[in-house]
């Protein structure tokens, strides 16, 4: 009744109120469905809130008929006037929901002797198909203030990431080609953009990015030999110095991680559990005798099927990779915390954690640095593809890399007491 009282006028609904009622509405996502069908019957184009909510939904939280879809499909196709964006929005549903569909005819064809194992509840902490998007489609600082806007950015270590994965880059459909850009957005583009965002960040509340993982990005930049590394670094300076797109080392905490273990993995995929110590400030005394404070990131490689391959090699796709999707996922079912050494509280949230690796660069002259590992394509070291020849592109010709280990910067802001 909460929700639907919300809903009730939701073409002038408040756009910051609808992620919110999204996370409120969990798995029971009819309502939302109804609430698309109402506002497109209702309206001869999509408002603001109906891209917004589409660009937000999850396709796997559904579990009615995925037919029902057809009918949403069929309202944006009769519209007047189509966008782009609504045929990207429209394309991007028809992805996942084929995709869903050919996951699932594919395991009901597979012998699966693990038919009895726990489900854990998860929240998401990074989603590599929706950074793909990003990096499709945000080439240019307007375009990530855009993203921003929309509601498709929530997190400004994913603004920064996008700086060095695409916007100074210049992706290409081969690896080998990947480039860095010789020349950089003006002076008073970067002005533009840093004023925007700041904006937006006051009426977003994005999460900001730590100043361990900007400092660490600095720090290895500045042995690029790159032209317009320098440039980059300004532009990353000045997030580091605003108070509302960057947090300080006293508001987040490093977590290193504890363990790392394969759970399984076969043809569809694989699953890893990365556990992490940690007690909440907000947990007080714990009384509970297993083990310790912490939680576990659960990482899924979902491989692409057979028919999902055979579809990229039919319409000629550039992403040749053997893996349809990979996720984080902050795991919230106790029982999948069982056989570790830690326990979890409800306290903890995906939403005030950031995860990152840390890579050891041994340049060419003999020098070393650090530099951060974001979860995805494997970080801006290799600005997009998995690849060796491209991995280094940010540094001098014949720079090595050595995985370092990971961490997760967490967020206690909230939980601070002033002084």
């Amino acid at each position: 009744r909460f929700i639907s009282k919300y809903l009730s006028d939701f073409d002038n609904l408040d756009i910051n109120l609808i992620y919110p009622l999204l996370q409120l509405g969990g798995s029971n996502r009819e309502i939302f469905y109804e609430t698309l069908i109402g506002s497109l019957t209702r309206n001869s184009y999509l408002n603001k809130n109906a891209l917004f909510l589409l660009q937000n939904i999850s396709m796997g939280c559904f579990q009615a008929d995925w037919e029902k879809w057809s009918e949403l499909f069929d309202k944006i196709a009769d519209l007047p006037e189509i966008s782009v964006s609504h045929f990207r929005i429209t394309q991007k549903l028809l992805r996942e929901i084929s995709s869903k569909l050919l996951d699932e005819a594919w395991q009901a064809n597979s012998s699966d002797s693990n038919n009895n194992e726990t489900t854990a509840a998860v929240t998401m902490v990074y989603e590599e198909k929706k950074n793909d998007s990003l990096i499709e489609n945000c080439k240019t600082l307007t375009d990530c203030v855009s993203a921003v806007s929309e509601g498709l950015i929530v997190r400004i270590v994913e603004v920064v990431w996008l700086l060095l994965m695409s916007v100074f880059v210049d992706p290409s459909p081969s690896e080998e080609e990947v480039e860095i850009k010789e020349t950089s957005p003006s002076q008073d583009e970067v002005d533009k953009f840093l004023s925007e965002m700041e904006h937006l960040c006051e009426e977003k509340q994005l999460q900001r990015i730590p100043w361990h993982i900007i400092d660490l990005i600095i720090c290895a930049l500045k042995h690029s030999d790159k032209g317009n590394a320098e440039n980059l670094v300004i532009c990353l300076k000045r997030i580091r110095q605003n108070k509302l797109m960057s947090s300080s080392n006293r508001e987040n905490i490093v977590i290193p991680e504890e363990t790392w273990a394969l759970v399984k993995g076969d043809k569809n995929g694989a699953e890893y559990k990365h556990t992490y110590k940690f007690q909440h400030p907000a947990t007080g005394k714990c009384t509970e005798q297993h083990g310790c404070c912490g939680f576990i990131i659960k990482v899924c490689v979902h491989k692409k099927n057979f028919f999902k391959k055979l579809y990229d090699q039919m319409v000629g796709s550039p992403n040749d990779r053997d893996w349809e999707n990979f996720t984080y996922e902050l795991v919230t079912d106790t029982a999948y915390y069982r056989d570790t050494d830690v326990h979890y509280h409800n306290v903890i949230t995906a939403g005030d954690m950031c995860w990152y690796g840390v890579y050891t660069l041994s340049l060419p002259d003999g020098s070393k640095v650090d530099a951060v590992q974001l979860p995805g394509v494997w970080c801006w070291l290799e600005c997009r593809f998995w690849y060796e020849e491209s991995f280094l592109k940010w540094f001098p010709e014949g720079t090595e890399s050595e995985l370092k280990g990971s961490s997760v910067a967490y967020n206690v802001s909230d939980y601070m007491v002033a002084k």
